[in-house]
């Protein structure tokens, strides 16, 4: 038995096409295909070895304050080109994913 979201199957079905471009317009936006989600071969993603802070943020889901900290502990690996300071994406992934769980 499932069970209801909206009050009529209509209402679940219009639901469930809200949802599902939703999910699809954020796969979208990281260069994937929603129908690769989860299978054994997804569509790989270029993502560059170096981000702006701004990026990074985005990216890693955590403030501009966050990485400043994260960098001064030596969690994350940071760069200078020219003005602008760049954030190492291998390194910003393994300190967002040795974050704790909240």
């Amino acid at each position: 038995m499932h069970a209801q979201i909206g009050n009529s199957p209509a209402q679940n079905n219009r639901l469930a096409a809200e949802i599902h471009e939703a999910i699809s317009a954020v796969f979208a936006r990281h260069g994937m295909l929603a129908e690769n989600h989860g299978t054994a071969n997804p569509s790989p993603v270029p993502v560059p070895y170096f981000v702006p802070i701004p990026e990074a943020v985005r990216l890693g889901g955590i403030s501009r304050r966050t990485i400043y900290r994260l960098a001064d502990a030596g969690r994350i690996i940071l760069r200078k080109n020219g003005h602008r300071v760049l954030v190492d994406t291998r390194s910003l992934r393994r300190a967002v994913a040795a974050l704790p769980p909240q």
